[in-house]
């Protein structure tokens, strides 16, 4: 032991036994990120002090979590760095190209391992081609709803492919409007052309016949980099450590081909297995050793001096290491079969530890109080302890340590807050400005008064919304957008009564979906069961093409025969079948529960359907009706002299007296009974949250010339015990509609567009239950709303959307 000490330069004499090197100061800050903070504050110090960067070492025991964060931060700080890369071969482009592509079969061909595959890489289309559009890709096979298996990726893109051309002949007609939505079709077969012939040769590829040797096996993933990644002549064009990991993965390769001679024939998962562990080790290092500091592990330092060491990661458990009994071979198995014992293993990490610290005269331990990712207190090391204890000449427990903060050796680091505005080099530039933001701050002054603010247009904007939010004004910040005027319905463009629903609801909501027209990412592969959405599109198909196909009823109690109700079926059936071919009908066996509810409740709308033509005395005219769209001429309602709203839509059926004196407009629902459905005799349009029925009642009366109509919602489901809720369409009903829609049209032609979540309901607000654009809005919505609620720009909107608090 004597010899190994004087050959590591560090040994003092005490008693005649040799001493092992301590640290020379003990650091304790909040977390492993923090750790890598101060460090780097350290490195700043004494960089300033005259000592070169080349002469200081970052060091840690296992390199996750901090070599990545060394790497961060150091890069953030503008220092160089040399020290093995902080990445594995498997990280690098050609490393997960490789691995995603052994990966492909294994898990089924999932859309998003393909997707991720894909936009991991420059993969190209076809040899010798471009990259391929993996974004659009990713789109066009979530719209096709793919899920996983090669039999699916060919089905639904085909089926898909056969949607997008129906939709471009019926839009072929359709005249210079909508010329645009033609060539969006036709781009999109374009794509899906392309990626159907890659799918088909990707799923041939990665089930190669004949391959069962090593060197099989490696000439085949050879000639997978080289056919999607183009060769080393396409290397050229990457960046250089990408270059030369993509030559060090083919020397694995080569390495694999040697295994032969061991064993001749494997199989598809011992290759994957023996190429992901050769792709373990690291790509290369970063940097030439002797220019910048120094970051590596601890027996990466053994035999190097330097002047200043800083070592991360100083907590019990992590240094050292817990050793554990190996459970199937013990130490006392080991040593009889005379194999390394997990002792020894203890002994080497020791050894490493006290060659790190005999590596500089300057030597720094850090350990940080938690840890974040775990949500736990960590204790310092017992090697800390020792240092601690050496340098306060006395022994110390871990619970005793607090109590040396006042001497030299010892820092503790609180906080990042702290660590800013306290006296220490910050670590980066960020630091200076946000020890500079703070130390004005305190001084009295208002951030937006700090040169900052003036200079970058970023904190400038970000002070203002802080600011905007927390007030009572209702600014640009809370959805004051008056730029979005040509968005206006009064601008002469049709818009439905579904839209503008959504605005008296919650008008952010109408912003993001219709000013914006951001959409919502739909994932086929996260659906448990169909959606209501889904769903009640599939009962709305099945029950227009029951009213269309057969034979109209011109008597109002006329039955249908066993003939018609099988057909319902039939028709049902293939609804369902559809749905669940084009990947929204979930989990199969929740779709299966689903699709009996559905056919139960199809199976009994042609006795409702009876019961309910019976009692009004009415037949059938039409299904689907639909206006504004279709070439068929929009509804006009003027809201106010030389102002007026142009609607489109599609009325779900409309019936007719049989003397033709009076018209019933019908909007199927698929749900329960909601409360909102429950006011309509003293609120017929609900604040503006259901207006289906008096535009629908406004179509009606054009296309069929009738003053007389009613209109209700039928709920054709048992949920809803295929109830009605409607009203006679009188002058008074039809004043409130229109002053609703005046309210509605203004607001949004004023850029009026606040948040309103509604009232809060099981801890959830009512308005943000099923809304796409929840994850958009501030935590603190509700009180956001009743800051804003007195603004005298949304007074109108309060009125119409909560009448009851303006009483």
């Amino acid at each position: 032991a004597r010899e190994a000490w004087e050959a590591l330069g560090a040994v003092e004499e005490i008693d005649g036994s040799p001493t092992p090197p301590v640290g020379t100061s003990i650091v304790a800050v909040a977390d492993p990120e923090e750790e890598v903070r101060e460090a780097i504050r350290q490195v700043n110090g004494l960089l300033l002090g005259g000592t070169p960067l080349h002469r200081m070492a970052i060091l840690y025991r296992h390199a996750s979590p901090y070599s990545l964060l060394a790497a961060e931060q150091l890069q953030a700080a503008n220092l160089p760095w040399n020290g093995p890369s902080t990445r594995q071969l498997g990280q690098t482009l050609a490393g997960r190209t490789l691995l995603g592509f052994l990966g492909l079969h294994d898990q089924r061909f999932r859309r998003e391992a393909v997707a991720g595959w894909l936009n991991g890489a420059p993969v190209l289309d076809a040899p010798g081609g471009a990259p391929v559009p993996s974004h659009r890709w990713e789109t066009l096979a979530r719209a096709a709803g793919v899920v996983n298996g090669v039999d699916q990726w060919r089905e639904r893109l085909a089926q898909h492919a056969g949607s997008l051309e129906s939709e471009r002949t019926q839009l072929d007609d359709a005249g210079e409007d909508q010329a645009w939505r033609v060539r969006r079709i036709e781009r999109d077969l374009r794509d899906l052309a392309r990626l159907r012939t890659f799918i088909d040769e990707l799923a041939a590829r990665t089930a190669p016949v004949g391959v069962r040797t090593w060197a099989d096996f490696s000439g085949w993933a050879r000639d997978a980099l080289d056919r999607y990644l183009g060769g080393e002549g396409r290397t050229a064009a990457w960046p250089e450590e990408e270059a030369v990991a993509y030559r060090e993965v083919l020397e694995a390769l080569d390495q694999l081909t040697g295994l032969d001679a061991v064993r001749d024939a494997i199989d598809r998962p011992t290759f994957r297995a023996a190429v992901e562990q050769l792709l373990e080790r690291a790509a290369g290092r970063v940097g030439r050793f002797g220019e910048g500091v120094f970051v590596g592990r601890l027996a990466d330092a053994t035999g190097v001096e330097f002047d200043a060491m800083f070592m991360l990661g100083m907590s019990e458990g992590a240094m050292p290491p817990r050793q554990r009994e190996d459970p199937l071979l013990p130490d006392s198995e080991r040593a009889v079969a005379g194999v390394d014992l997990r002792a020894g293993r203890a002994a080497a990490e020791r050894r490493d530890y006290l060659a790190a610290l005999a590596s500089a005269e300057r030597r720094a331990l850090i350990f940080p109080r938690a840890d974040v990712r775990g949500q736990r207190a960590r204790l310092p090391s017992r090697w800390l302890l020792e240092t601690a204890s050496a340098l306060a000449g006395e022994h110390i427990f871990a619970s005793e340590l607090d109590r040396y903060r006042s001497r030299s050796w010892f820092d503790d680091v609180p906080s990042f807050e702290w660590a800013i505005t306290g006296g220490s080099e910050p670590a980066q530039p960020q630091e200076y400005d946000l020890r500079s933001l703070l130390r004005w701050r305190h001084a009295g002054h208002a951030a937006a008064d700090h040169y900052l603010a003036a200079s970058e247009p970023a904190l400038a904007n970000g002070l203002a919304l802080q600011l905007a939010r927390r007030s009572g004004r209702f600014t640009r910040w809370d959805g004051h957008i008056p730029a979005a005027a040509e968005r206006s319905p009064l601008a002469g463009r049709a818009v439905s009564a579904t839209a503008l629903q959504s605005w008296a609801e919650c008008p952010f909501r109408y912003f993001l979906g219709h000013v914006l027209r951001v959409s919502e990412l739909e994932l086929p592969e996260t659906e448990i069961q169909i959606s209501p959405l889904e769903k009640g599109s599939l009962i709305h198909r099945a029950l227009d093409r029951f009213v269309r196909e057969l034979p109209p009823r011109t008597e109002p109690g006329q039955p249908w025969t066993v003939e018609e109700r099988a057909r319902m079926r039939q028709i049902s059936e293939q609804e369902c079948d559809i749905a669940e071919g084009s990947g929204v009908s979930g989990h199969t066996l929740l779709w299966e529960l689903e699709r009996r509810r559905i056919l139960r409740d199809l199976d009994r709308f042609p006795d409702e359907d009876e019961a309910l033509r019976r009692r009004l005395g009415t037949v059938t005219v039409a299904s689907e009706l639909a206006f504004g769209l279709d070439g068929e001429e929009a509804v006009t309602v003027e809201i106010a002299p030389g102002r007026a709203v142009r609607l489109r839509g599609k009325i779900d059926r409309v019936d007719r007296t049989v003397d033709g004196s009076r018209l019933v407009v019908i909007d199927y629902k698929t749900g329960a009974v909601g409360g909102v459905y429950r006011g309509l005799e003293e609120d017929p349009v609900q604040g503006g949250r259901l207006l289906q029925l008096p535009v629908y009642a406004a179509a009606a009366r054009e296309r069929y010339e009738a003053t007389d109509v009613e209109g209700f919602y039928w709920f054709v489901s048992d949920r809803g015990d295929f109830a009605q809720r409607g009203y006679e369409l009188d002058d008074g009903r039809d004043s409130r509609f229109v002053a609703a829609l005046h309210v509605i049209s203004e607001g949004i032609e004023g850029g009026i567009f606040p948040l309103r979540p509604g009232p809060r309901q099981q801890n959830v607000h009512e308005h943000c239950r099923f809304c796409p654009y929840s994850a958009l809005c501030p935590a603190d919505r509700g009180a956001a709303w009743q800051r804003k609620h007195g603004a005298p720009e949304i007074a109108t909107y309060r009125a119409l959307a909560e009448p009851e608090a303006q009483a």
